[in-house]
């Protein structure tokens, strides 16, 4: 007999009654692959606002905000940290979705990406700022 799995999201009962029915195994699977869907971008959710929250990533957003397009080396001068540090701010917030990169020349510029949440963010971040 199918038993159901350690991570079951609270649906034991669904489960019991979805192996007894055809039907209802449908929805259910449905009903997990939704939960998991959630958990899975509440998860990510989580993980770019930590990335963001940073107080020299904020600043940087803040810079791409104003300027839309910024350089390592620029942003270095106005945080006033080595290129390496900042270099290493702008990857955490290239992982996490945030700004996306370009090359030119010898430099490497960042831009905010064109997505709701950083939409969202840039909201946010003009209002408290």
């Amino acid at each position: 007999m199918l038993s159901p799995t350690k991570h079951n999201w609270g649906l034991d009962k669904d489960f019991k009654t979805a192996y007894h029915s055809n039907i209802n195994l449908n929805v259910f699977l449905y009903k997990i692959m939704n939960k998991h869907k959630k958990a899975k971008k509440i998860d990510c959710l989580a993980k770019s606002l930590k990335v963001a929250g940073e107080e020299n990533r904020i600043k940087i957003l803040c810079t791409l905000i104003e300027q839309k397009k910024i350089c390592v080396s620029d942003m270095a001068k106005e945080l006033n940290a080595s290129v390496a540090i900042t270099s290493h701010h702008f990857q955490e917030l290239y992982r996490a979705g945030l700004v996306e990169s370009k090359r030119e020349g010898k430099n490497i510029c960042y831009y905010l990406q064109d997505s709701p949440l950083v939409t969202d963010l840039k909201r946010f971040i003009c209002k408290y700022k």
